[in-house]
This record gives C-alpha cells, sequence and structure tokens, in this order.
C-alpha cells in the first residue's frame, strides 16, 4: 500500500514539473511573457513615442535600451508607462526635467461662532512643484517640565496652526489637492493638579478637487479654550482675597477656516496629458 502510494506521489510531480517547464504549455504562457526580437521592440516603441525630440533607441543584446532626455514632464511620464509596460526595454533615461510648478494661495481666519466677521489669521503664497508638499505653520512653543534621568529637563512643543498641502495636475483644468490640518491650542485641564498647561489639538485630513483659480473653503476645525478672570477689591482684594475678590471661568470658542486657491501658470494646457496615455500593444 505504501508502495503503491509512494509511486502516485511520483507520477502526481513529475506531471506537474512537466506541465511547468514543457516549453509552449499554457502554465509556461501564462507566468512567462513571451519576449519580442529587440527588433520589433524597438519598432514597436517608436511608433509608440513618435517624434520625441532627443530620445533614442538602440540593440543592447536580447533586449533594447531606451535613451535621452524628455523636454517635458509630460514627456517624461509617458515615456515612464511605456517603459512599465514593455519590461525587455532598459530604462537609461536623463529623468532631471522640471516639474509644473503650482501656485497655492492660502487664506486662514479665526471665526467666532458667536460673534461677527472672522479675523484674517495669515495669508501665505507661494509656489510649489506638482507632487511635492508644502508646509505652512503658525504659532508658538512653550516650555514643559518633566523628569529625566539627569533631572528636571524642559522640553519645549509647539502649538498652533500647521497645515500640509501636496497639488496634483489633473487634465481637466482641475487640481487634486492632498490637505493634512492641525491646530492646537493651550488650556487648563483641571482634572490634574498642575499648574501648567495642557494641549487641546484637532486634526483634519481632507481630500478635493479644485478648478485652477477658483477657491474652496475647509472648516469645521473648532476649538475650545477655558479662561478664568478675577476681579479684586483694591487693597483688600490682596489682603483677604477669599472675602474681596471674585473669579470665573469663560469659555471661548473658535473656529478656524481655510480658503485654498490653486493658481496654475498660464502656459500649460490640459492638452499635455494626451502624452500620458497607457500604450496599447
Amino acid at each position: 500500500m505504501k508502495k503503491k502510494l509512494m509511486v502516485n506521489l511520483v507520477i502526481f510531480f513529475f506531471s506537474a514539473y512537466t506541465l511547468i517547464v514543457t516549453p509552449g504549455s499554457e502554465a509556461q504562457s501564462d507566468s512567462f511573457p513571451k519576449l519580442l526580437q529587440p527588433e520589433k521592440l524597438i519598432n514597436d516603441i517608436q511608433q509608440l513615442i513618435g517624434d520625441m525630440e532627443g530620445i533614442h533607441l538602440r540593440v543592447i543584446g536580447d533586449r533594447a535600451a531606451i535613451e535621452g532626455q524628455p523636454l517635458s514632464y509630460f514627456e517624461l511620464q509617458r515615456l515612464k508607462k511605456i517603459i512599465q509596460a514593455y519590461p525587455q526595454l532598459i530604462n537609461l533615461l536623463d529623468e532631471r526635467v522640471e516639474k509644473p510648478m503650482i501656485g497655492i494661495e492660502l487664506t486662514i481666519l479665526e471665526h467666532d461662532p458667536e460673534g461677527a466677521q472672522p479675523n484674517l489669521v495669515a495669508n501665505p503664497k507661494f509656489i510649489i512643484s506638482e507632487g511635492d508638499t508644502a508646509v505652512c505653520c503658525f504659532g508658538g512653543e512653550f516650555a514643559y517640565p518633566h523628569s529625566s534621568d539627569e533631572g528636571k529637563a524642559i522640553e519645549w512643543k509647539k502649538h498652533g496652526f500647521a497645515v500640509k498641502i501636496s497639488p496634483q495636475l489633473l487634465p481637466t483644468d482641475h487640481v487634486f489637492l492632498s490637505c493634512d490640518i492641525k491646530a492646537s491650542v493651550l488650556v487648563r485641564d483641571e482634572r490634574y493638579d498642575s499648574e501648567f498647561p495642557a494641549l487641546q489639538i484637532r486634526r483634519l485630513k481632507n481630500t478635493l478637487t479644485v478648478r485652477r483659480g477658483e477657491s474652496t473653503i475647509i472648516g469645521g476645525v473648532l476649538l475650545v479654550d477655558e479662561i478664568r478672570k478675577t476681579k479684586r477689591f483694591p487693597v483688600l482684594g490682596h489682603i483677604l482675597p477669599f472675602l474681596f475678590s471674585s473669579s470665573k471661568k469663560i469659555k471661548r470658542k473658535k473656529e478656524l477656516m481655510l480658503l485654498v486657491t490653486p493658481h496654475v501658470p498660464p502656459d500649460f494646457k490640459s492638452s499635455d496629458f494626451q502624452l500620458i496615455r497607457a500604450p496599447s500593444k
């Protein structure tokens, strides 16, 4: 019985091995793509790249190499898609090309839900390369003492408002924006008997699509701060504060709003995206 089982196992593994390694089998054609002749490969690639200036093709053994420097960012993206579609193609391109520049204008407003007009906090304007990330921070630092192996130490912690924006051009005259907003404020936490403030943090991550030159608003970042106001009777309020002074807590609410306006250079055309189409074999 055991001998018969061993014979069956040997036949099974031999059949599986033959199915994998036999030339022309279905399993091989699914796992290993058919390689093109270098001349045929170059002919196919030449039809795809068209008349791009400065791009050359040459045969290296049983493969082909593409070399040169694209004239624009969009040509480079097109060539990368072609290289991805043809693993037999060797990438020797000089990819040092300038990315499209996008202007970003931020308007940061602080609004009191119970007040009137919002207050302008900051209005930064900057230029960033397509696909990169810009960071804007507004606020300050406070000292936070803590214990360490060397005794008492002070750690400086940041508070305020910070925003990260990463823009990406779209072929529909729009800009895709990835935003990461973080706001913090110093508060007094009465649950702990400490003279040092706590840090209240609000964070919002969002992605949106905005037409170039138009503005969109991001809101809903609500911060609540508590302050204590003390009134004292002159002279006596300092001598007998429990009799001649009074204090009360005041809650202050504020909502942070962010207006984002992307600006694209006038020489940019949506038709440039026609270069970045997936090649069809």
